[in-house]
């Protein structure tokens, strides 16, 4: 789950498809900017560790970097690239960790 703050008076709900050290995909209902600067929100389940049941929210300032999907799907929803600008580098390492970690599969 991701929310992208900055963009709109009302921050986008989006999901997020793929993460790294440096940079996160989400997708998102509405077409945004390359350039825009945002805050992403997120939570991911199995990044950091469970609180009261609930994964941590991180919040990390970004740049939209690119748009995919617009020819395909120009009504959207619509997948978008953004780097992270400043994250806490705890929030990094527990993002390489948490990459770096094989997905436990169901027997």
């Amino acid at each position: 789950h991701v929310r992208l703050l900055g963009v709109r008076d009302v921050p986008l709900e989006g999901h997020v498809l793929d993460i790294s050290e440096t940079g996160m995909a989400v997708q998102v209902d509405e077409p945004i900017p390359a350039g825009q600067a945002v805050t992403l929100e997120f939570t991911i389940a199995g990044l950091g560790s469970l609180r009261r049941e609930q994964w941590p929210l991180y919040a990390v300032a970004g740049q939209v970097v690119r748009m995919d999907d617009l020819e395909d799907f120009p009504q959207g929803p619509y997948r978008t690239a953004g780097k992270f600008m400043r994250i806490p580098t705890m929030v990094q390492a527990q993002i390489a960790r948490f990459v770096a970690t094989p997905p436990v599969r169901a027997a």
